[in-house]
């Protein structure tokens, strides 16, 4: 990642004569993951941020979703709803979509509803290393939420049956994904009202033979099974995100090898971003294991489903095109650099599916392109068939032995995978292309900490304070593990005062009424998680609100199942 760097002014005078810039940055699919945070926004409470784009056209600002991920000291993600540090660390990472950057706000711009006691904006400048005039902007306030001004990219649907299934689907804006048992998915459409399924499955081989024992070793996505005996109590669980969300997969597989049996767990690491997913195959085989077995053959490939017959295959050394008609074909199998991030693609009426893929470096062998499209089933390599017994475009890569077995120190796979609903066959190999580089080259960023003076905005007349509003605690909160507590600091008689609480969608799921704040005085009050129907309320994002005479000051919570 990019490293955030931050320019911080102490002080930053409105004169009113600051130029203003439109958005002129064209990304749109790839993620903006942002690490190395530094303060003011490192040290912070975790739930004050909000995040905010200025329109120069309508001089108006809106809220967009953004969020921030906490990092655990071992490298992985926190998704232990206690354990979350309320306090952002310098190793967390914050999450946007480049679409939704906006323009630079002028010196005299400034957020009406952003609290004067906490009076200073962050200013986000993004530059496309690839272009230094693509510019985009967003701006970081601390205690203001605007409900129901934007919605999250994603909706989920657990398994049917958690204990044992990983067969779960995500809802994006713009794809929907379902998952098979062992939480791989296998299952794709661009209308989630539709049962046009354009994917099979995703394979993997690895393919060896024991130099100890005569024993082959056969390991495919069928050896993955979910691990039912987990502390969590599923072999699946979703963490909820705004911009990203998390499936961490609990699984196994086997290698048998005659008088040897070995359980190993895998992890595949699987990322969801709105047009994306990103995720890792790495199966856990050390080094010891690799020097006692003849490695014939490695492999990754996304087998698409009959649906994607009369879409096209491209990749970048196949920029012509091959029609996906389940009758074989022989696309142009090398590419310049085996190792380095490569790119393959189906695209059509349908829509468009592109896999980037890195390979593990290996010896004694040849890593190339692998295509194979033949309604008759079969497999190019030799393996088993797997999934729905045809292969329509199966696209990937695989590295397979020349001498006597690959040379290799670990067996991984690490993709991404991208679902844009649009015909992409006109601008196919330059996609696949633009893709790739903006992947290796991610946005710069610098940031300026700008503070507020309150008489150069024009028609702001500030209230006197009548309370102050503390922000939610815990923060992450678990449904049933006690109350949520929203406290005030109390300085003007309030009575009939509100407390809101909306879901992600700007929906009411609770509201407290009538309560008064005593002058001079702290107080707090307490809420269980539950709706107004009385029912738990489900895991997500959600807004509060508290709404007095003169004031309405709002927050944001994480609820967790």
């Amino acid at each position: 990642m990019k490293r955030m760097i931050l320019i911080l002014f102490s002080v930053f005078l409105f004169l009113g004569t600051a130029f203003s810039q439109t958005k002129t940055l064209d990304r749109q699919y790839t993620p903006i993951v942002l690490s190395d945070l530094e303060a003011p926004i490192a040290g912070s409470e975790r739930a004050v941020w909000s995040a905010w784009v200025y329109d120069q056209s309508t001089s108006s600002w809106k809220s967009v979703p953004f969020q921030i991920d906490d990092i655990k000291s071992n490298g992985g993600y926190e998704h232990t709803v206690a354990s979350i540090n309320p306090i952002i660390g310098a190793e967390d990472e914050l999450v946007f979509m480049p679409g939704d950057l906006g323009d630079k706000a002028p010196a005299s711009e400034w957020l009406v509803d952003a609290d004067p006691e906490t009076d200073t904006r962050l200013e986000l400048e993004f530059t496309d290393p690839l272009d230094a005039s693509k510019q985009g902007w967003v701006y970081l306030y601390k205690n203001v939420v605007e409900i129901a001004l934007h919605n999250g990219y994603f909706d989920y649907t657990p398994p049917p049956n958690p204990s044992v299934s990983a067969a779960d689907t995500v809802f994006s804006r713009y794809y929907k994904l379902a998952h098979q048992n062992n939480g791989f998915f296998n299952y794709l459409t661009f209308d989630n009202n539709s049962d046009l399924d354009l994917l099979d499955r995703l394979k993997m081989r690895f393919d060896a033979t024991s130099t100890l024992i005569p024993t082959d070793i056969k390991i495919n996505e069928n050896s993955i099974t979910p691990k039912t005996d987990t502390a969590e109590g599923s072999p699946v669980s979703a963490f909820p995100g705004e911009v990203r969300l998390f499936r961490d997969i609990r699984d196994k597989f086997k290698v048998d090898l005659s008088v040897l049996s070995l359980d190993l767990d895998l992890d595949p690491k699987l990322q969801y971003f709105p047009y994306s997913i990103q995720g890792e195959v790495d199966l856990n085989i050390g080094g010891a294991f690799l020097g006692q077995v003849r490695v014939n053959f490695i492999r990754l490939s996304l087998d698409m489903s009959p649906n994607a017959s009369r879409m096209t295959y491209y990749s970048n050394k196949n920029r012509n095109g091959f029609a996906i008609d389940g009758e074989p074909d022989t696309p142009e199998a090398i590419v310049d650099e085996p190792f380095a991030l490569n790119w393959m693609m189906a695209t059509g009426e349908k829509g468009t599916v592109i896999l980037m893929l890195q390979m593990p470096e290996v010896e004694r062998g040849n890593t190339t392109l692998f295509y194979y499209d033949d309604k008759n089933g079969g497999s190019k390599d030799g393996s088993d068939d797997t999934g729905d017994q045809k292969s329509y475009g199966d696209m990937g890569m695989w590295s397979k032995t020349t001498s006597d077995g690959l040379k290799i120190s670990q067996v991984f796979f690490r993709y991404s995978l991208y679902f844009i609903n649009q015909d992409m066959r006109q601008h196919a190999a330059e996609l696949g292309d633009l893709l790739t580089e903006q992947h290796l080259n991610p946005l710069t960023l610098s940031v300026a900490e700008q503070e507020y003076v309150s008489t150069n905005i024009a028609d702001n007349t500030i209230q006197p304070l009548d309370f102050e509003l503390n922000a939610a605690y815990p923060n992450p909160y678990q449904v049933g593990n006690g109350n949520v507590t929203f406290s005030f600091q109390n300085i003007n008689l309030q009575k009939n005062v509100q407390l809101s609480i909306y879901n992600i969608l700007g929906q009411k799921v609770m509201q407290f009424n009538n309560i008064s704040l005593i002058p001079e005085s702290s107080q707090a009050l307490s809420w269980d998680g539950k709706g107004l129907n009385g029912q738990p309320v489900s895991q997500g994002i959600y807004f509060y609100r508290v709404t007095g005479t003169n004031q309405q000051l709002s927050g944001k919570l994480l609820i967790m199942n």
